[in-house]
């Protein structure tokens, strides 16, 4: 149910073991709407070892009716680590149901959902649901509506138990949930179609090195330079590719680093030629409405292996969305050996149970910037190629470069009229970019005559039309002009910039 739009084109489902939640929609290659990845890897879609789909212990939960009898933290259901649960939201507008399960401290667990259809993750008609994670004294810790990156609406949720003993696990309907229990209190949106297929299911596993084979767990302090970075592992997988790592540590001090050693294997699955190779990590987000951590992840940024004083990327994960949490996506070689930096934030008090998430991906993504000579002036922008999405819509997509202040990019995209609104999206310095001021400006097909703009900040994503606010004129094409107030911050060498656009029913 969420509005905010892919800056990325993904390029391959993620190869993520323990992770294909009861199926394979959380490896499916996914466009369309969601949250902020600009590209995402690895091979082939496949699922792992601890697929719900696959679970050889399962059980069918109550489940139900609003008097189906588990609607309360006293009625909770009995959950087992490893048993797959399934049961209904019914009526997914008033019912909530509760489950139970005993922890042990220091667990990593991941909870896995299922209620959209393998082969489309977005469809209409299924319930969108979100998880919620309590202690036994019925305190919130963790919570997710939609996983990272965002290429299902199956909730998906990872944190580390802080203690033994008893856990509650809540599972609701977004539009429930949205009204009744987020704060502020929302509505979903009056164009929101019907819930009509009450069904779910969810898993709740143990994160080890069998289930996760590619769980990157930091090595022992200290860890915080380049001769004691900690290994990342790059599991092979069945389909002649690797298991995408999660990175995983605890922050053991208010100013802890933990340093990664990075180097995709140069036998990765291959990006097209008219795409960049990238690194991509993801920094979940911390706290009772994200992982659960009591730690907030600060700085993250990487560097070559030869030189771990010159930074190529950065970002500030202070900054990140509470859902959709925030990337690191630099164009980098594959092969090439590089150290990751993961840093506590600045000023902040790492409390009792200072954990973090890093989910490391690869691959091509948005088409290259082909017409850098040319596309510095309106008279000649560079078009845009269509790219099929997700529910049938059409986006489009670039990977570019703003080498100085001077250089200013241009593209032209048809309408399709696949969608009453349209939106233009651009990421630069928020996932990783020195750019500073990244502006888009949208404009007719003269190039002349504005539509709207938006400039990113260090706080917001430059979003033009967010929340379907744009309604598409009825001209036959638009032009959009990229430009930046910096050209790169003097601490980081990235130019880079991925943008998105398209029209949409939202």
């Amino acid at each position: 149910m969420r509005s905010k739009y892919y800056l990325g084109l993904v390029a391959a489902g993620l190869s993520l073991a323990g992770l294909a939640a009861c199926g394979d929609d959380s490896n499916q290659g996914a466009g369309g709407t969601g949250g902020t990845p600009t590209t995402t890897s690895t091979g082939t879609p496949t699922t792992g070892t601890s697929t719900m789909s696959g679970s050889p212990t399962s059980t069918s939960g109550t489940g139900g009716s609003k008097d189906d009898g588990n609607n309360s933290f006293e009625t909770a259901e009995d959950a087992t680590l490893g048993m797959q649960v399934t049961a209904q939201l019914d009526p997914p507008d008033t019912d909530e149901d509760f489950f139970k399960f005993m922890g042990k401290a220091g667990q990593r667990i991941v909870v896995q959902t299922d209620a959209k259809p393998d082969n489309d993750p977005y469809a209409d008609g299924y319930a969108d649901l979100v998880i919620t994670l309590f202690d036994d004294a019925k305190n919130q810790l963790a919570e997710n509506d939609d996983p990272i990156p965002r290429n299902t609406q199956d909730s998906s949720l990872f944190t580390v138990l802080p203690k033994d003993g008893l856990y509650y696990l809540r599972v609701t309907e977004f539009c429930h949930w949205s009204a009744a229990i987020n704060q502020p209190p929302q509505d979903c949106p009056a164009t929101a179609p019907p819930v009509t297929i009450f069904d779910y299911s969810f898993q709740i596993d143990e994160m080890t090195s069998m289930l996760f084979p590619s769980l990157s767990v930091e090595a022992a302090e200290p860890n915080d330079t380049a001769a004691t970075a900690s290994p990342t592992v790059y599991a092979p997988n069945s389909n002649a590719d690797y298991w995408v790592p999660v990175m995983t540590g605890k922050f053991d001090a208010d100013t802890d680093v933990d340093v990664y050693a990075v180097k995709v294997p140069p036998d990765a699955t291959p990006v097209a030629p008219e795409e960049n190779e990238t690194l991509r990590f993801d920094v979940f987000p911390n706290g009772e409405t994200g992982n659960g951590s009591t730690a907030a992840t600060g700085n993250v940024w990487i560097t070559t292996a030869a030189d771990s004083t010159a930074k190529l990327a950065q970002i500030d994960a202070t900054k990140l969305d509470k859902t959709f949490g925030m990337t690191l996506s630099p164009p980098l070689a594959f092969g090439t050996d590089y150290l990751l930096f993961v840093q506590h934030a600045s000023g902040e008090v790492a409390g009792a149970n200072p954990f973090y998430f890093v989910l490391h991906s690869w691959g091509g993504g948005n088409p290259k910037e082909t017409a850098d000579l040319t596309n510095n002036v309106v008279a000649t922008p560079e078009a845009l190629t269509a790219a099929q999405l997700t529910g049938g819509t059409t986006g489009y997509f670039i990977a570019g470069k703003i080498d100085t202040v001077a250089d200013v990019d241009h593209y032209t995209f048809d309408n399709d009229g696949s969608g009453p609104k349209m939106f233009v999206t651009c990421g630069g310095q928020r996932i990783g970019s020195g750019l500073r001021g990244l502006k888009a400006t949208l404009f007719k097909a003269d190039g002349i005559t504005p539509i709207d703009n938006a400039t990113e900040t260090a706080d917001a994503d430059l979003e033009i039309g967010a929340m379907g606010s744009l309604d598409t004129p009825t001209d036959a094409k638009f032009v959009v002009k990229i430009e930046a107030t910096m050209a790169n911050d003097a601490t980081i060498a990235g130019t880079y910039y991925q943008c998105g656009m398209g029209f949409t029913a939202q």
